[in-house]
């Protein structure tokens, strides 16, 4: 298939410079990214699993807040990490 031959620089963001970084480095990196954008995404869970329960979707906020809480508890793992390469 041709038509995926050119594509091999489509980087997510343009963390070219991560080359140079050691694999400590990069783990923090990635790591502080993902707590970061955990956060935002268990506020949103957050939220719309209330929006759920108010519209009478009760079921489905619960089952969202409990994503959301697990997406808090990833977060947990992710500290722990973090504090291992950074005492």
């Amino acid at each position: 298939s041709q038509e995926h031959g050119h594509d091999h620089h489509h980087h997510h963001h343009a963390h070219d410079r991560t080359s140079e970084l050691s694999m400590e480095e990069k783990l923090a990196k990635l790591l502080s990214h993902w707590l970061k954008h955990n956060e935002e995404h268990a506020k949103s869970y957050e939220q719309w699993a209330q929006q759920a329960v108010s519209h009478g979707f009760a079921e489905v906020g619960a089952l969202i807040e409990k994503a959301a809480d697990k997406t808090r508890a990833v977060d947990e793992d992710f500290k722990a990490a973090l504090g291992v390469l950074k005492p």
